[in-house]
């Protein structure tokens, strides 16, 4: 499951007494975190919220996302990622050419954005991360931002590195948002160094 919070200002989300979410900050937030292997049956789910100033709101919901194969994506008709979304698809990879159009009827042509969230495998390693087309792009690792260029107004080419990455399952988390003319994205990484030299896949 992937538990979300939307909250001004701090949040705590535990499950059965273990820590999902922990964003004990002010500010707005947006944020959200993993749980695996959730047994059928009840659970207790517990929050924390505080309010320092400003706007007093916190909303919590969760999603079953293991029925997705692939890529899990979220797609809003608002450049925000404002909840809920209005269509929520596997998508087997992260490269689409909409054009002038949209991806889908209920989606405007122009103004909408997409969270794609996938687990996958990693050798260890350092590796570089890329997205290109749209107007604003994020993506993190385990949590961990790789890329943070948001509301930049004008197609890009954005890429992060991450060094150090164990071998084994990592969860990828893909922000992206169009505002107007041809819509297209693409997301790739590439292994940059492993032991022995640089030797890229």
């Amino acid at each position: 499951y992937r538990f979300y919070a939307k909250s001004d200002d701090g949040v705590r989300v535990w499950l059965d007494g273990w820590l999902v979410i922990d964003q004990w900050r002010a500010g707005p937030l947006s944020v959200s975190g993993d749980f695996a292997n959730v047994g059928e049956g009840p659970h207790t789910v517990k929050v924390e919220y505080f309010e320092q100033r400003g706007d007093a709101m916190v909303t919590v919901w969760w999603q079953r996302t293991d029925i997705y194969q692939d890529w899990r994506g979220e797609y809003y008709t608002d450049i925000y990622l404002q909840p809920p979304p209005v269509l929520v698809r596997n998508d087997p990879q992260i490269d689409f050419y909409w054009g002038l159009g949209s991806p889908d009827p209920r989606l405007p042509a122009d103004n909408f954005s997409v969270r794609w969230t996938r687990s996958v495998y990693f050798d260890a390693g350092d590796y570089r991360f890329y997205i290109w087309g749209g107007d604003g792009a994020r993506l993190r690792l385990d949590g961990w931002a790789v890329i943070d260029n948001w509301l930049q107004d004008t197609e890009h080419t954005f890429q992060g590195r991450f060094d150090a990455v164990g071998s084994g399952y990592h969860t990828v988390v893909v922000e992206w948002y169009h505002r107007g003319g041809l819509a297209e994205v693409k997301v790739t990484w590439e292994r940059i160094k492993k032991q022995g030299g640089p030797q890229p896949d």
